[in-house]
């Protein structure tokens, strides 16, 4: 005796969930990977002024989210004389904090 072999069925609602799973990832990724930075904040400054902070991380033209680059940007402002410490975070919202950590000025001359 032969055992009868039942076809399976295709499920469409199940392809259909999945597809629609797929997609949204897909869409997700791609808003993530082509959104610009929002926000750049700037904390601890008081001898350099913001603008001149966004230059030397060279972030004026608010880069893609994405390609922003913590080491590059601190090394990029470590380099400077009156800056102690950089500390760059990158933030849910697109948001890109700096927090600088000045050296102590004893002595001016002009």
């Amino acid at each position: 005796m032969q055992k009868k072999v039942k076809k399976k069925k295709l499920n469409l609602f199940k392809v259909f969930i999945f597809l629609l799973i797929l997609c949204l990832i897909g869409l997700s990724i791609y808003f993530y990977c082509n959104t610009n930075t929002k926000n750049i904040i700037i904390k601890g400054n008081s001898y350099y002024s913001d603008d001149e902070i966004i230059e030397l991380a060279e972030l004026e033209d608010y880069p893609k989210f994405i390609t922003v680059n913590s080491f590059r940007i601190e090394k990029n402002i470590k380099h400077e004389n009156l800056i102690k410490n950089v500390d760059v975070n990158k933030k849910f919202g697109f948001i890109v904090e700096i927090n600088i950590t000045e050296k102590k000025v004893l002595y001016q001359r002009k």
